[in-house]
C-alpha cells in the first residue's frame, strides 16, 4: 500500500485482505473493511507502526489518507467502486 510513501493517492482497495500492519508507513491512514457484499464491517484512523484486527469476516479492505472519511460511512454503509482512468 503506502510503504516507504512520502506523498498520497486518494485510495486504495485490496481484494481479500482481513487486516493490515502500518509498518513503515509514514502518516496516518483511515482503513475501512468491507464484507462480500461491500458492506462496511469496521472502520478505524491506523497511525505508523500499529496493526488492525483480524477480521475473519472481511472480504477486503479500503485504504485512504482522506480521514475526513471517517465521519461520511458508518458500518453497514455499502460502497460502491467504479474504476478510474477509463
Amino acid at each position: 500500500g503506502y510503504m516507504f510513501e512520502t506523498s498520497s493517492c486518494p485510495g486504495r482497495y485490496f481484494p481479500g485482505a482481513r487486516c493490515i500492519h502500518m509498518f513503515f508507513v509514514r502518516f496516518p491512514l483511515l482503513v475501512i473493511f468491507l464484507d462480500r457484499d461491500n458492506r462496511i464491517i469496521d472502520r478505524r484512523i491506523l497511525y505508523p507502526g500499529q496493526v488492525s484486527p483480524y477480521y475473519f469476516k472481511a472480504a477486503g479492505l479500503l485504504e485512504t489518507p482522506n480521514l475526513g472519511l471517517m465521519e461520511k460511512c458508518t458500518v453497514r454503509d455499502t460502497l460502491e467502486f467504479q474504476p478510474i482512468g477509463e
